[in-house]
């Protein structure tokens, strides 16, 4: 896979994410309305015989309703706080893309320094000698040339370490859409158009359903939650990541003080006067030492 196609996929699992976090949001109102449904089957077999006289079976079926309403509770706390978790992670879903965009523009960087360096040989002063021509290839050749040698491997391994970190990231995402479409399909087609085409139960059948239903997203809560903080131990390798980085951006080989060579060295003293006292001015009429001359 591409880098292109890991930023599009992030993109995509970035939106279904979205999408189904709405979803799990509607999800409590759902099992509300399927459990209303079966209390009222409950209390429709319960209630059934208490014309004949038998009150044992109301009462029972209000047993049963109150152990229905508890297990719906215990579904939707679990079914909320997944919501919440998703939620809270919404807002840097981005961040990967983000990280793919930086490391493009370092692999730009990189480019525009290679590109450089083929004018910087094509510069190159053969058809000139003198002490001047001299000091200005010493300047190329030891200040320069260094800077545009090391600096494009230093900004692909920022480039690869960007998208280390957003392809991790990925297959993290990836995990937890899976899971939260699971959990989305288990409540909405296992029990709420389950329960909805039910036309009587039992009563421990209608509270074997609900019991049921409690586990499934129980057990989704904590896979997702443990999923949502996986990107948090994930932390550890993008400080590693980082860390390569910090190294990459520290001082290079080449670039003192962080900045592009300049072609001045400090020692040639202050101002143009300190160079030309150190080297003279270059030009090819004052017949000093730094004449510019054509070989012959």
């Amino acid at each position: 896979m591409t880098v292109a196609d890991d930023r599009q996929s992030l993109l995509d699992t970035s939106r279904y994410l979205r999408e189904k976090t709405i979803e799990v949001g509607d999800l409590p109102a759902k099992v509300s309305e399927s459990c209303g449904h079966l209390v009222k089957l409950v209390r429709a077999n319960g209630y059934g015989g208490v014309l004949t006289g038998n009150l044992v079976g109301a009462l029972t079926a209000e047993d049963t309703v109150d152990s229905i309403w508890a297990e719906r509770d215990k579904a939707n706390a679990a079914i909320n706080e997944t919501w919440e978790k998703l939620k809270k992670l919404e807002p840097d879903l981005d961040v990967p893309v983000k990280f793919i965009d930086v490391a493009n523009e370092w692999r730009n960087l990189r480019n525009n320094l290679i590109a450089a360096s083929g004018d910087f040989t094509d510069t190159k002063l053969s058809e000139w000698s003198g002490d001047a021509a001299t000091r200005y290839e010493e300047m190329r050749t030891t200040r320069q040339q260094p800077a545009l040698d090391n600096l494009p491997l230093e900004f692909d391994k920022i480039a690869t370490s960007l998208e280390t970190i957003a392809a991790s990231e990925l297959t993290l995402y990836g995990e937890i859409a899976t899971k939260v479409q699971e959990l989305i399909s288990k409540v909405e087609d296992g029990f709420f158009n389950g329960v909805k085409a039910l036309l009587s139960i039992s009563f421990s059948g209608a509270l074997t359903l609900v019991q049921e239903l409690v586990k499934v997203v129980e057990a989704a809560r904590t896979f997702i939650i443990g999923l949502v903080k996986s990107l948090g131990d994930a932390a550890k390798t993008n400080i590693v990541e980082g860390n390569k980085i910090s190294e990459s951006v520290g001082v290079q080989k080449g670039l003192p003080d962080n900045k592009w060579p300049s072609g001045v060295k400090s020692s040639y003293g202050n101002g143009i006067e300190g160079i030309r006292e150190a080297i003279g001015d270059a030009s090819t009429k004052d017949g000093d030492k730094s004449d510019w001359t054509v070989p012959q």
